[in-house]
């Protein structure tokens, strides 16, 4: 029978037991070097910043890059972007970049729009240090078929828009100098067949919007296609540079007209036609001098000059022929900017003179 040697077995066991006091004796020394207390800033030393306010104020602020496509992925330039909490506009370049930034707490909604799209609303929530780029696809406007004679000769058709694209149902649009109107349909669309050929004068209008005139060309072998954008009466336009505008224009010269010949004509703004709050246009002659407001023996309205002989009429300086409907079917008062009274042809200035002459001119002059 063989012994285990003892002295080894106890000089390993203490060996063990000294390593084991020597761990707990350092582990308590350094939970000691733990708890030692803290010294308190003195009064006087300014106090650290709070790492959570710093936090709050890194994520107030944003600035995320943007593009606006179509559905296929391609870029669409000059879209307008709003930021409809603060107002703020942007349009995008030519490949469809936008950048939003600023102080921001919360949600950031945005509305996309351009001419030929749906309009959309995009709603983000900003993260401090995300740089990632926000991607908005917008949808095109499927055209409605036009109405089954708008592609007739001598015809004009299109469509009446607001600024943002949507269709305007109800407007009128009349072509002045052939005697016609139509009212658009709920897709906006509107056709006018068949017209007289050569130069018209177009006016659309619709309640709540300012109307709209322009000239357009009518041949027999072609028809015109029109696309005409309504303003909403009151909406902000910002500040705008013009260089050179027709009405504005034609107002300089009727000003200019009312100084030179004031003493051969009568003449109104469009500030005191409101003034007057009249319901038909003929209304507003009746108080000019050198005009009188009658009835033919159809009963309609009519304007006579000092002959007791029918008037001229033009509108934004193209002559119309007033037929069997009246001038009340054809310009409202709300929409006219100036009117000169000419009562006789040899006070009618030369660029106002009528063709058929008569009894004198009345000019309208539209906004």
């Amino acid at each position: 029978m063989r012994r285990r040697p003892v002295g080894r077995t106890v000089g390993a066991a203490l060996a063990g037991l000294l390593a084991h006091v020597a761990v707990v004796h350092v582990a308590a020394g350094r939970l000691v070097a733990q708890e030692r207390p803290v010294r308190t800033p003195s009064p006087t030393a300014p106090a650290p910043a709070a790492p959570a306010r710093a936090a709050l104020a890194d994520s107030a602020r944003i600035m995320r890059r943007g593009i606006v496509t179509d559905t296929a992925g391609a870029p669409v330039g000059g879209a307008n972007v709003t930021d409809l909490k603060t107002g703020t506009t942007q349009f995008t370049d030519s490949v469809g970049r936008f950048t939003v930034r600023g102080a921001r707490i919360g949600t950031v909604s945005l509305e996309i729009s351009a001419p030929g799209y749906e309009t959309m609303t995009f709603d983000f929530a900003p993260e401090p240090g995300d740089t990632s780029t926000l991607t908005v696809p917008l949808v095109r406007v499927v055209e409605p078929p036009m109405l089954p004679f708008a592609r007739l000769p001598q015809s004009l058709a299109g469509r009446v828009l607001d600024p943002s694209g949507r269709a305007l149902d109800d407007a009128t649009v009349q072509v002045v100098t052939a005697l016609k109107e139509v009212r658009t349909d709920s897709l906006g669309r509107f056709a006018l067949a068949p017209l007289p050929t050569g130069r018209h004068l177009v006016r659309a209008r619709r309640v709540g919007y300012l109307a709209e005139s322009f000239f357009t060309t009518i041949t027999d072998s072609t028809s015109a296609r029109l696309t005409i954008q309504l303003t909403p009466l009151g909406q902000d336009l910002g500040t705008v540079n013009v260089r050179a505008r027709a009405g504005s224009r034609r107002l300089q010269d009727f000003e200019l007209r009312r100084q030179r010949l004031s003493g051969f004509g009568s003449f109104m703004t469009g500030d005191e036609i409101r003034t007057r709050n009249p319901i038909y246009l003929t209304d507003v002659f009746r108080t000019m001098r050198g005009v009188t407001v009658t009835q033919d023996n159809n009963g309609r309205q009519i304007l006579v000059g000092r002959g007791q002989c029918l008037m001229a009429v033009r509108v934004d300086g193209m002559e119309i022929p007033l037929g069997e409907q009246g001038l009340d079917s054809f310009v409202v008062p709300q929409d006219v900017a100036a009117i000169e009274v000419y009562p006789g042809d040899g006070a009618v200035p030369m660029e106002l003179r009528s063709m058929r002459g008569g009894c004198g001119v009345v000019a309208i002059w539209t906004r």
